[in-house]
This record gives C-alpha cells, sequence and structure tokens, in this order.
C-alpha cells in the first residue's frame, strides 16, 4: 500500500529542503579563501630544463596575507615552495614582510 501525500505536503518539503540548501551554500560560502595566481616568470637552464617561478596571493584575513613564490621544473613534473612571502600588519609600524628562502 502505498501511503497518499498532497500537493501541500510536497510544496511545504520541497520549501524546506530549498531553505535548508540555501542556508548551507550561504555558510560554506563564509569559509572561502581567497588565492590569486599571478606573476609568472620562467627561464631556461644550460642544459635546456625550463623552470617556471609562479606566485600565490593567499588572503588569509583582513591583517594578514601570504604571497608564496613556487617553482615548477618542466622536466621532472615537480612543482615545490620556492620563497616564503608573509605579511602581517601590525598596529604599531604598519607592515611587517618575513621572507624565508627555502633554496632550489
Amino acid at each position: 500500500m502505498i501511503p497518499y501525500v498532497t500537493k501541500n505536503q510536497v510544496f511545504r518539503l520541497m520549501r524546506a529542503f530549498v531553505f535548508l540548501l540555501i542556508l548551507v551554500l550561504i555558510s560554506i560560502s563564509g569559509y572561502a579563501q581567497e588565492k590569486y595566481f599571478h606573476e609568472l616568470r620562467g627561464l631556461e637552464d644550460s642544459t635546456g630544463v625550463t623552470h617556471l617561478f609562479y606566485r600565490v596571493m593567499d588572503l588569509e584575513s583582513q591583517f594578514e596575507y601570504t604571497n608564496h613564490i613556487y617553482h615548477y621544473d618542466d622536466e621532472r613534473f615537480v612543482d615545490s615552495l620556492f620563497l616564503k612571502d608573509e605579511t602581517i600588519e601590525n598596529g604599531e609600524s604598519g607592515f611587517d614582510n618575513f621572507y624565508t628562502y627555502d633554496g632550489v
């Protein structure tokens, strides 16, 4: 025996589902990080291997962001962090930049 469902019950159930879906999407969008790819540069070494360097800016908060430099080796297909660049704004002196060289 199949239970009988009225159109009004289906409408109320769909309305609740849509409301729940919108609520979930709004809450997920609040956790999204803002990352920007920019500044691609490349060079070729004496053996003919192409090395690509690029930056990715990550806005972690209103007062802190990173702008790391990444290295992509075209021959070995390896992507790695090359140089860390972090900026933190403090109240006294404005911005403090921190650079860390990780090597090639």
